[in-house]
C-alpha cells in the first residue's frame, strides 16, 4: 500500500495527480498504477468513486451519470489522472488550503441547483421548475431588453420570466 501511496503527487479536488517522476524513474507506464491508486481511493471512507483518466479518455460510450458528468468536466491538458467523487453530503476540508464545499460539474443532481433571480421593474415573482442554467441569464435579459443575445450564447430564454 505504501508503494501505491508514493505514486500520488498531488490532490487538488476533485483530481488526484500521479507523481510523473516516480512513475518514470520506476520505468512504469502509469496505466496500471493509476488503477491501483483508484482501488486504494475507493477503499477510503468518504469516497464514493475514483475514476481514472484512462476511462474518461477511452470509454466515452459508458453512460453512467457520474462518468458522463466527469467526461464533460475533463480536459486532457489540465485534469488529473483520477477524478474523485465524494460520498453524498461529504466535502473536502483543509487539505493545505481553503475548505472546498463545492466544485465544477458535480456528479449529483442536487449539487447542480443554482438559484437565479431577476429583480427590477416589470419582473413579477415567478418560479421555474424545469432545469435551467446560468447560461440562460444572458439570453433572457437580452430578450427582455429587445436586443440580440451575446455571440457564442449557449443558453435559452426563460419564457416563464419573460411572460
Amino acid at each position: 500500500m505504501n508503494g501505491v501511496r508514493s505514486l500520488i503527487g498531488e490532490y487538488a479536488h476533485p483530481y488526484v495527480y500521479l507523481d510523473e517522476a516516480v512513475i518514470e524513474q520506476a520505468g512504469l507506464d502509469g496505466v496500471e498504477e493509476s488503477e491501483a491508486v483508484a482501488i486504494l481511493l475507493r477503499e477510503c471512507p468518504g469516497i464514493c468513486a475514483a475514476i481514472t483518466a484512462r476511462v474518461t479518455r477511452y470509454a466515452a460510450d459508458r453512460n453512467r451519470l457520474v462518468e458522463g458528468r466527469e467526461l464533460h468536466n475533463f480536459n486532457a491538458k489540465r485534469s488529473g489522472d483520477l477524478y474523485v467523487v465524494l460520498d453524498s453530503n461529504a466535502y473536502v476540508s483543509e487539505f493545505d488550503g481553503p475548505t472546498v464545499a463545492s466544485n465544477h460539474c458535480p456528479p449529483r443532481n442536487y449539487d447542480t441547483f443554482v438559484p437565479i433571480f431577476f429583480v427590477g421593474s416589470g419582473f413579477e415573482a415567478k418560479s421555474v421548475s424545469r432545469s435551467v442554467t446560468p447560461y440562460d441569464i444572458a439570453p433572457t435579459l437580452s430578450a427582455r431588453a429587445g436586443i440580440k443575445p451575446p455571440a457564442g450564447n449557449l443558453g435559452n430564454n426563460l419564457q416563464e420570466v419573460l411572460a
